[in-house]
């Protein structure tokens, strides 16, 4: 009986996940999210298993590194344009920039690429989500364990990512001890209504 509800309350739990996975896509802005991740702290031995990953990019760096990459690419099409295997795929192109726009075409391109990538990287966010899909409210414990987890965390050299936004999601509810702990410590908390989710920290 007790393996039975185990499965149940597991399965509870991944159906919040993938609730709010898909919230935080389509009303959240968050462009990549990938589910069950682990991340190394700098204390614990054993990485920390972090239930929604997400990733938000800046749509701005991001034009900026795809209109990089696209400079390049015409700047190479225009230089192997001078092939005769490839010049009549391309001889519009090639007849109408000289080799001057060509290379500068291809330096713009490259520093695109760099810059776009490096503001990227520097504006994108990492969201940390934990959800309970529990009988009960959040308690202010579950707050502390998530919040010694993200400090551990943040502390490592592991450079694969950090986050910078905390989310606790609750299938049910809070205890008011479990909020004000989560607001000192600048973490956000959506409750599940129905198919929404409302932030009540």
């Amino acid at each position: 009986m007790s393996k039975k509800r185990g499965h149940y309350a597991y399965n509870k739990g991944v159906k919040l996940e993938k609730d709010f996975a898909a919230w935080m896509k389509n009303k959240l802005g968050y462009h990549r999210i990938l589910p069950r991740q682990f991340v190394r702290g700098k204390v614990a031995s054993r990485p920390f298993e972090v239930d929604i990953y997400g990733i938000k990019e800046s749509p701005f760096w991001k034009l900026f590194e795809i209109l990089g990459i696209i400079l390049v690419i015409i700047a190479l099409l225009t230089m192997i344009g001078e092939l005769d295997a490839v010049r009549y795929y391309v001889k519009d192109i090639v007849e109408h920039i000289n080799l001057r726009v060509r290379g500068a075409m291809a330096i713009i391109g490259v520093l695109g690429i760099v810059l776009g990538y490096w503001g990227n990287k520097k504006q994108t966010k990492h969201a940390w989500v934990e959800c309970k899909n529990l009988s009960t409210n959040v308690k202010r414990d579950h707050i502390f364990k998530l919040n010694s987890a993200v400090k551990d965390v943040r502390k490592s050299k592991d450079k694969t990512w950090k986050p910078d936004i905390v989310i606790m999601v609750s299938g049910k509810g809070f205890d008011i001890d479990a909020l004000n702990f989560a607001k000192s410590h600048n973490i956000v908390c959506y409750q599940q209504e129905g198919k929404k989710f409302k932030k009540v920290v």
